[in-house]
């Protein structure tokens, strides 16, 4: 059974069809496959409800099709695009910046895992008329998945136990030694397996690793990536623990 499109998916597709000018984008191409693995990757429907076709490179690419024809710029023959399809290029059309800093908006809510994969997406464009001098205001209304605040400390109490510091355990970057007391206590702590993937579970603390901001969003990035596998991908300096 086909799952409908929501209008965050095609805002997503729209602001890759918008940064190709409007102009078709083959199927074999590397973005529909980064589309097609960050939609399948995306809390919009329940895992549930999908099957091994769910946002599939050829359906991501009808879709590059069908929201393309909508566009003023297209002369070719119609497609059977939606209501909703032509509402959202109609968007782009008519806010271009905003709907792409939405579209931003919405990709770094899906790699920072910051919306529950049962709900749908609460992310809101407010009223065109609320501006501020730098742009579209953009509402960022999430459900988060629940984290519990004491296993966190401990595992940063661990590392100091263990090791002195609660450096990156991957690249070693410490914060407290590189920014001073500014930096004191802060690290950003990473689920080997995403709760997104796992639902509601048992955390334990070898479940957990200490990394920096940007090994943080890198690990995401490769997604499915285990952080021992993208420790592989870092320069060898001597500094994280999985070099060692």
């Amino acid at each position: 059974m086909a799952i409908n499109w929501t209008m965050d998916e095609l805002i997503l597709v729209c602001a890759e069809l918008q940064q190709n000018s409007w102009e078709s984008i083959q199927m074999a191409d590397e973005r529909v496959t980064e589309l097609s693995e960050l939609l399948r990757r995306s809390p919009f429907h329940p895992r549930e409800e999908r099957d091994d076709s769910f946002r599939s490179r050829a359906s991501v690419h009808l879709k590059l099709e069908n929201l393309r024809t909508c566009h003023p710029s297209y002369s070719g023959a119609p497609t059977n695009a939606s209501r909703l399809d032509r509402e959202v290029v109609e968007k782009f059309i008519n806010d271009s910046a905003g709907m792409t800093t939405h579209a931003w908006a919405i990709r770094n809510a899906i790699l920072d895992e910051t919306v529950r994969p049962d709900e749908v997406t609460a992310l809101q464009i407010y009223d065109p008329e609320m501006t501020v001098r730098e742009g579209g205001i953009i509402a960022v209304l999430q459900q988060r998945r629940e984290r519990d605040p004491r296993i966190r400390n401990r595992k940063i109490k661990q590392a100091r136990e263990q090791r002195g510091n609660i450096s990156c355990e991957v690249c070693g970057f410490d914060f407290e030694k590189f920014y001073g007391d500014l930096g004191s206590g802060y690290t950003e702590v990473h689920h080997r397996c995403p709760l997104h993937l796992s639902g509601s579970t048992t955390t334990r603390l070898s479940d957990l690793i200490l990394v920096c901001s940007n090994c943080h969003r890198m690990i995401h990035k490769g997604y499915p990536l285990q952080p021992e596998e993208f420790a592989e991908r870092v320069p060898r300096r001597g500094l994280g623990l999985m070099h060692q």
